[in-house]
């Protein structure tokens, strides 16, 4: 007669099933930590990005461009800075340009993690000197 051997895991199988599930765990939460961290990072520069294009859009609207900086808060955590300074367009065939061009830097800054960050912003502007109208009515 045979005597039923009883079936089932030894402890070593099941210590060994422990430990590999640990280390699936462990770099799971390692890779879902560092997933976090990129989306904060890309929602900081998402919202820079915006700080910066209502910056733009509003800067020199009622007033004409001058050269020179002026700066501005988004909220409590971005900090803006526009620099203007005019710029020449390269002129080869010295055709007379009809227009004031300008050249917009902004700096976005805002503090993330304890470390200082920045997204910088570059563009032109023309500006012709003979239509501004103050008053913004047409």
């Amino acid at each position: 007669m045979r005597v039923a051997r009883p079936r089932g895991f030894t402890l070593i199988e099941v210590i060994a099933a422990i430990v590999l599930l640990s280390l699936a765990f462990a770099a799971l939460l390692t890779t879902m930590g560092n997933a976090s961290r990129l989306a904060v990072n890309a929602d900081a520069h998402t919202r820079a990005a915006l700080c910066a294009q209502s910056a733009m859009d509003s800067a020199f609207v009622l007033k004409p461009i001058r050269a020179g900086v002026i700066q501005g808060r988004c909220d409590k955590n971005f900090h803006w800075q526009l620099q203007a300074q005019r710029w020449q367009p390269p002129n080869p065939g010295k055709v007379p340009v009809q227009m004031n061009m300008f050249r917009l830097d902004l700096t976005v800054l805002w503090a993330q993690g304890g470390h200082q960050r920045q997204a910088r912003f570059c563009t032109l502007r023309a500006q012709d000197p003979g239509r501004y109208n103050p008053s913004g009515l047409p």
